[in-house]
């Protein structure tokens, strides 16, 4: 997997036109959190946090297709998956050499990106109502890696940057957006089915970034972030597998 790995950065890294539009998105993500928050700098973490809706909406209707649209650039130069595969590489070792380039490196540019303004904000302003930071903060990490894993492999399910986007725009925008309200309300309100809504209210990535920072921390949310992460990874991965094998490349 070490060839695989190094044969992804290489690429990455020769590859100036995608190298330029991350730096660009991820200096915009830098300083959105700072313009969104221009009428109440001085305010502490937590409000601050309360008001971070439109930078965690646009986090999620933004990154998404852009991470799908590199990862399937990068798979398809050249024919460069067909050949990974054709030469024998193991499904799992391709996956997983895109998860630990793109996928962490786009996890850890998003992570960078929207923490600074808080970070600084913390140190600056205090904390305010937050306990548990450092708990808190890592389960957004843990978000941000969801994000982008999913985005690199659903691009590796499709094998192609356009459908990869638009796919991704489907999974976070309308299926995190408007398909999970519908199902929220149909099982709560019409089938009166209160605590399977419950549920599938946390299976929102939008309303995990906010009850991150408007609630109490509670084993239940703690369990939703890691078991979601965990749980689609391998759903995607198992699809991706399913492919390969099929040859469907």
């Amino acid at each position: 997997m070490n060839r695989l790995i190094k044969a992804e950065w290489y690429r990455l890294t020769k590859s100036r036109g995608i190298l330029f539009w991350i730096v660009v998105g991820t200096l915009f993500f830098t300083i959105h959190p700072f313009l969104n928050a221009l009428d109440h700098l001085d305010a502490d973490l937590s409000t601050q946090l309360m008001n971070s809706s439109p930078v965690f909406f646009i986090l999620i209707m933004v990154l998404p297709p852009a991470y799908a649209l590199v990862t399937g650039k990068l798979y398809n130069k050249g024919k460069l998956g067909y050949h990974e595969i054709m030469t024998g590489n193991d499904c799992f070792k391709i996956v997983c050499s895109k998860l630990l380039t793109e996928g962490m490196l786009f996890s850890l540019l998003c992570t960078l990106a929207l923490s600074t303004f808080y970070i600084i904000t913390c140190f600056r302003n205090g904390v305010g109502a937050l306990d548990h930071i450092l708990i808190r903060f890592i389960l957004y990490i843990v978000i941000f890696m969801h994000i982008a894993f999913c985005s690199v492999l659903i691009a590796l399910c499709v094998r192609k940057p356009g459908v990869g986007a638009v796919a991704c725009y489907f999974r976070f925008i309308l299926f995190d957006m408007a398909g999970l309200p519908l199902l929220f309300w149909l099982t709560g309100t019409v089938l009166g089915l209160d605590q399977v809504a419950f549920h599938i209210m946390h299976l929102s990535l939008m309303n995990k970034m906010q009850m991150l920072f408007s609630e109490a921390l509670s084993t239940r949310l703690i369990l939703h972030i890691l078991l979601g992460f965990v749980l689609e990874v391998l759903l995607w991965y198992a699809i991706i597998y399913r492919g390969m094998k099929k040859k469907k490349y």
